[in-house]
């Protein structure tokens, strides 16, 4: 899959009452420029890194998905 990687990797274990995180790469490719800019565009917006951007944007298409505003 040229120009697409995602990989999925979760960090060790650490002791005591830590919380696990998992780490992801997203790679952009010239496909997917224009909703690369749109996520860039939101997170300068919003003040926020782009994991947390593209989170903010599933997590606020899902609500409105759910309320029947998008179909």
């Amino acid at each position: 899959m040229k120009g697409k990687t995602i990989t999925k990797r979760p960090l060790p274990k650490e002791s005591g009452n830590s919380t696990r995180q998992e780490t992801f790469c997203l790679s952009k490719s010239k496909k997917n420029r224009q909703e690369w800019e749109k996520v860039e565009d939101y997170s300068l917006e919003w003040n926020a890194p782009y994991a947390q951007t593209i989170f903010r944007i599933v997590r606020e298409y899902d609500f409105y998905k759910k309320r029947g505003v998008w179909r």
